[in-house]
């Protein structure tokens, strides 16, 4: 029927008769689909400038770096604007320049464009949260390590197939509800799900190891066959067994480099860009 064809697919992906070749076909309308449109993206500029001239104007030698999807595109429409600000010769702690943003920010000078303000001083990132008047969701961090995003651009022009991968399983696994845990989200680290980054991370890894040795991928069935590869690898993947890699052209940790308690209970992952190794849930 009709009614049940999804609104991203396009005449050619229906005429298709393949079922893989379908399935590929609409993961990439469903990419290009749910890809903020000029207005949106002009509306979160407008936001980002707005949040920053506030910023500015509140403190000196003030240092603003966007992050997150803003910047790697890897954004839908309802995503929100991640800043990192930085103080230079500032030795004030992040919950007294975070707590000052705040009042600043709730101030009636700016109530007309932002609708509310929470300041989440208990996380283990502090963080402010902004609504703007529009919809859009700005959060503020302070001093926060923001190489991931530059890591995941480079990716991003490594692995072609990253994005589309990455928008069809973040988009369906952020509607997966649990019973009894009401706030929780599958990719969300705020909502004791797992962090976008290290999501990034196991589609990366699937792709440095497994992506060229599946069996029946071909330019036309493509996202279809890895993404359902995809979905088999990790649902036999052994976390006592193997950790991952993702240096150089990734590899799966060798058994005796799992030494952490609970182990079992996590995916291990070797941060790329840090000494120090760390493990996702």
């Amino acid at each position: 029927m009709l009614s049940e064809i999804p609104p991203y697919t396009t005449t050619q992906g229906r005429n298709l008769t393949n079922s893989y070749e379908r399935l590929s076909r609409e993961i990439i309308d469903f990419t290009y689909f749910v890809r903020p449109t000029p207005i949106e993206q002009d509306h979160k500029k407008r936001t980002l400038e707005y949040i920053g001239e506030i910023i500015t104007s509140s403190f000196k030698q003030v240092v603003i770096q966007p992050f997150g999807s803003y910047v790697t595109g890897l954004q839908f429409p309802y995503s929100d604007i991640d800043i990192n600000i930085s103080v230079e010769n500032n030795q004030s702690p992040p919950s007294c320049i975070l707590g000052s943003l705040s009042q600043i920010l709730k101030g009636e000078t700016y109530s007309s464009q932002i609708h509310g303000v929470w300041f989440i001083d208990k996380a283990k990132i502090r963080v402010i949260k902004v609504s703007m008047v529009d919809g859009i969701e700005v959060d503020i961090t302070y001093n926060n390590d923001t190489r991931s995003s530059k890591r995941t651009e480079e990716w991003l022009a490594q692995y072609p197939d990253l994005k589309p991968l990455f928008m069809v399983l973040k988009f369906a696994l952020s509607h997966i509800r649990v019973d009894g845990q009401r706030n929780f989200s599958c990719i969300s680290a705020a909502h004791g799900g797992m962090a976008s980054f290290t999501f990034i991370c196991l589609i990366v890894s699937f792709l440095q190891l497994r992506a060229e040795s599946v069996p029946g991928i071909n330019d036309n069935n493509r996202y279809a066959m890895l993404l359902l590869n995809f979905l088999e690898y990790y649902s036999t993947f052994k976390t006592t067994v193997h950790g991952i890699s993702l240096k150089r052209e990734g590899a799966l940790v060798k058994p005796r480099k799992i030494t952490e308690k609970s182990v079992q209970q996590r995916i291990y992952i070797e941060n790329p860009d840090r000494s120090t190794k760390w493990r996702s849930k």
